[in-house]
């Protein structure tokens, strides 16, 4: 007898959720497994910090932005508005590369080796709790935003951070999306799709199995762990302790992302591991060039460069982006 298995599957790269149905058997008694709940992580989430602020933070003292960082720009504002343009682009009309590169590089295909989960089920749980903690890492800046305005009342350096968090997950946005469709790598699953079509739910999607490079989870997970750790390094949200145990506690959830995209074959470690640099660099690097400054000193007003992920289908490297 066949059972119905019905699971929700995660965000891959910056794409939007989609709910299929599978077919497997099931003993005799179907069964549903819903693998992805969200919003129960950015709960606690919320709890944690709104804790944290109460139990740490002097509560009729706002926080303020430092008269020496330079505030939001309207060229950033141009910027960031053209990487959104081009994220919803790239996601919705560019054309996936279906004939990019096959297999690791250097020690992707050892790693990959040694991390693999064989076991179906325990790879989607492991699916669902780096997705998890991806969308926690979405939602954890905009948290913070909410207790920069609320708890410390300050709008202005809210409407700082906000405009810092676009600016970032902007830019990650469209380097995720452009990479993963443009050179178009194959997923390590997809050898094993081809003797178990049962192997990973998007076995057969040409679209979904050549997305490996860059991994936009790891991505846009490091991204949010940035811009955890740089405003907590420059303005006291919560206070005492509280700061670093939120930037440390964002670090380890994005190594816990990248470490369940290889463990489930659904990228190689030189995926995860660039992924990883670009992330910091567009959330925790960028604020600082921008804004922050590095170690307590203003940013100086200059041209400022970033390294983003390059490909054209048959080879990977690095390119230089500016902001002038």
């Amino acid at each position: 007898m066949i059972g119905n298995h019905v699971y929700l599957q995660g965000y891959r790269g910056f794409e939007s959720l989609r709910l299929r149905k599978k077919m497997y058997s099931a003993g005799g008694r179907p069964r549903v497994r819903c693998g992805l709940r969200p919003r129960a992580l950015v709960r606690a989430r919320a709890l944690l910090a709104a804790w944290l602020v109460c139990s740490s933070a002097p509560a009729a003292e706002p926080v303020v932005w430092n008269d020496d960082w330079p505030r939001f720009r309207l060229l950033e504002g141009v910027a960031a508005t053209a990487l959104t343009g081009a994220f919803v682009a790239n996601t919705l009309w560019l054309e996936q590369n279906k004939d990019g590169p096959r297999g690791g590089v250097l020690i992707d295909d050892a790693v990959v080796d040694a991390l693999t989960v064989s076991d179906r089920d325990a790879r989607y749980q492991l699916v669902s709790t780096g997705d998890m903690a991806f969308y926690a890492l979405f939602a954890y800046p905009v948290i913070d935003v909410g207790i920069a305005w609320g708890a410390r009342g300050s709008g202005d350096v809210a409407m700082q951070m906000l405009l810092i968090d676009w600016q970032s997950f902007a830019l990650s946005g469209a380097i995720a999306t452009l990479t993963q469709k443009r050179v178009g790598r194959r997923r390590p699953y997809v050898d094993d799709c081809a003797t178990d079509p049962d192997y990973d739910p998007a076995c057969g999607d040409d679209v979904q199995d050549g997305q490996s490079f860059v991994s936009g989870h790891t991505l846009a997970a490091f991204t949010g762990a940035g811009l955890t750790c740089v405003h907590h390094q420059h303005l006291e949200l919560y206070g005492g302790l509280g700061d670093p145990v939120a930037c440390v506690g964002a670090l380890a959830a994005a190594t816990w992302v990248a470490t369940s995209r290889i463990t489930t074959k659904n990228h190689y470690f030189s995926d995860v591991f660039v992924g990883a640099a670009v992330g910091i660099g567009s959330g925790y690097l960028l604020p600082s060039l921008l804004h922050y400054g590095f170690g307590g000193a203003a940013p100086a007003r200059q041209r400022t460069w970033l390294l983003t992920p390059y490909g054209n289908g048959t080879h990977l490297g690095l390119g230089v982006l500016g902001l002038l």
